[in-house]
Order: structure tokens, then sequence, then C-alpha cells
């Protein structure tokens, strides 16, 4: 099923059949284009403290009862190594975690081995992926600096989108497909052209993402854009819509 990632922001945790901690934000990778990390606060009313867990532990979520069943218990999230918020994401950390947990190398570790994840083998983002580019960007990255490609929804979210003629709106949110945590669509907020509509583009349409500038790049027209297949954002993405969609843009399939 495709869900919306800002929609997972607010979720509880569930785990031994409890709910506890709620999900903040999430880092998603825009190299690989997958969900990285959920953001979780396992503090109370007097203190936060916000942990990460990645997609390793994670379960299929409860879209209706708004919970993300976990294959940890509760003692072991809330003894994970803690997140400074005032600082980005490092390698150090992500190694730490992994550590804790006692799992395979993290993503970054795993694409300079040129191994991708065994449960993502067949994905299309994994097949599709530039392996000695991504090489070398683990490489290059020391262990203390973040990865360049690790990015937060909240720092995302509102990025203008760039046509080849002009705006065509701004990042509203992103799906992702809570089998694989693939990310597989960026809905775009067109009310500059058509106020209270939004279009899906998916996440290989990308061309670029300047972080300096918020900005994303498409190579497609705004009228492009505008006039794509309307898409009801209470409605969930199916597989006709998507087909229309493809069709629409003639691009190629995922499926």
């Amino acid at each position: 099923m495709l869900g919306s990632m800002k929609q997972l922001q607010g979720f509880k945790l569930l785990t031994q059949g409890q709910e506890f901690a709620k999900v903040k934000d999430v880092y998603f990778d825009v190299t690989a284009w997958v969900l990285r990390y959920l953001v979780v606060d396992t503090g109370g009313w007097l203190a936060s403290r916000k942990v990460l867990l990645p997609p390793d532990a994670l379960e299929k979520p409860d879209w209706n009862r708004k919970v993300i069943p976990v294959t940890l218990n509760r003692k072991q999230i809330e003894n994970s190594p803690p997140l400074d918020a005032d600082l980005p994401v490092s390698r150090q950390h992500e190694a730490d975690l992994y550590d804790y947990y006692g799992w395979e190398s993290p993503f970054w570790a795993r694409m300079g081995a040129m191994v991708p994840r065994p449960e993502r083998a067949g994905s299309k983002s994994a097949e599709d992926m530039d392996l000695e580019q991504m090489r070398g960007r683990a490489d290059e990255i020391r262990e203390d600096e973040p990865d360049p490609s690790l990015r937060a929804l909240s720092e995302v979210m509102g990025y203008r989108v760039q046509a080849n003629d002009g705006d065509a709106g701004h990042v509203e949110d992103f799906y992702v497909d809570d089998a694989t945590w693939d990310v597989r669509y960026v809905v775009v907020d067109t009310r500059k052209w058509l106020p209270g509509r939004h279009i899906l583009l998916a996440v290989p349409w990308i061309d670029d993402v300047n972080w300096a500038a918020s900005k994303i790049t498409v190579d497609l027209t705004t009228t492009d854009i505008v006039d794509s297949p309307e898409w009801d954002p209470e409605a969930p993405i199916n597989r006709e819509y998507e087909d229309r969609l493809f069709s629409y843009y003639d691009r190629p399939r995922y499926w």
C-alpha cells in the first residue's frame, strides 16, 4: 500500500500489544529514494528523547489505527542511542545504532560494499541505482559527517518545484510503499495555477534537488504538470490511477 509520509508523523509504535512513543519526523534517501529512518520521541511530558528507527525494525503500518508495529521491545527502543536534535545524522551515529541492535551494517555501508539490502534487492530503485556512484559517495563521507542524501521530511516540505518554463508549485508530501519503504511519489501543491489542487510526480522524474535553493527540478512544463490526471488526496492511490498517470507522461512503469 502507498501511504503518506506526512501522515506517518504522529503515528505511535506498537510493541507487545502496547502503544508508546510517537513518530516526529521521517528521514529518507534522495539518491536511492527510500525511507531510511523514523524519528521517534520516547520521552514524556517534561523531557524529549528522540531516537532513530530504521525500516529493519518496522512492520506494515496500520493506517486506520495510526500505529506502526515494530519488532523491538519498548526497552530496546528507549535505550537506543539518542539523536542530537541540534545536529544532522552522522555516519557514526548510524553505525552506533546498528551496532547497538546487532544488525547488518547501515544502508550507506551496504552501498559502499555494493550490496543492496536483501529484502530490497528486487525493488526498481535498488536495481536502477548507479552502484559505482553510490560506492564513491559512501567512501567520500567521513564517519563524523552527515550523509548529504539523507534528508528529513520536515526540511523538504515546502521546497519549490521548478519546471522547464517556471515555478509549478511546492512540495506538499511524499508517498511511500509500506511493503518495501520505497519512496514512490512527491505530492505537488499547484495552488499558484489551480487553487486547492494537488498532483503526483513519480520520484524518478525528479532531475535535481538543490538544497541551497530549496528547490526540486523536473524536466516537464508547467502545463504538463497542471494538466496531469486529477488526484484525490482523500482516496488511496491505486494501480488504475498510477497506470493513467504513467500513460499521461509516457513513462515506463515501476511495477
